[in-house]
């Protein structure tokens, strides 16, 4: 059973990969009416899903197949939230803002939703990492340290790359 993982995992992991993308993907860029915000919004989180499944790896961890799918479906459908509230507000402050007082005003904004949300999951999922069984237990372990991954991307990453794709996601007038 082991040997049939092996040579099936990293299959199914990039169809999982693919597919979580495109759906996030089309439910971000519907929202937005916009081809580059989702592509921003998505490789962000998609970024912080890879950083975690290689803090794992350098770290030593074991990590079960079943918990790798599972995280990465939880982490791009939760965190992307976080990433949608700051463009939105990214993008309302646009219209009547250059790109570093919205950058800033944005931030402002959306800082207390984002932390106290990724707190709630980070702490949630680490005292059930304590109480559950080993599977359950690394997956909710894994959970919480690819929320915070994700928020400290968001908050670092985001808003810079927002900035810098400005001429490509502000429609002028």
């Amino acid at each position: 059973m082991a040997y049939e993982m092996s040579q099936t995992f990293n299959n199914e992991l990039n169809l999982i990969t693919v597919i979580t993308m495109i759906a996030i993907f089309i439910v971000v860029a519907i929202t937005f009416k916009s081809g580059i915000i989702p592509i921003i919004l998505v490789l962000t989180i998609q970024c912080a899903v890879y950083l975690t499944m290689g803090i794992l790896s350098f770290t030593g961890e074991n990590v079960y197949f079943i918990s790798i799918l599972i995280v990465q479906s939880i982490l791009m459908g939760a965190t992307i939230d976080y990433a949608i509230l700051y463009t939105s507000y990214y993008l309302e402050h646009r219209k009547i803002e250059g790109i570093k007082e919205a950058v800033i005003d944005s931030y402002n904004k959306s800082i207390n939703t984002i932390l106290t949300s990724s707190s709630i999951l980070i702490i949630v999922t680490l005292i059930i990492a304590n109480f559950a069984s080993a599977i359950a237990a690394k997956i909710c372990k894994t959970i919480s340290q690819g929320t915070l991954c994700s928020t400290i991307l968001i908050l670092a990453l985001l808003p810079a790359m927002l900035a810098m794709c400005d001429r490509f996601i502000v429609k002028k007038k």
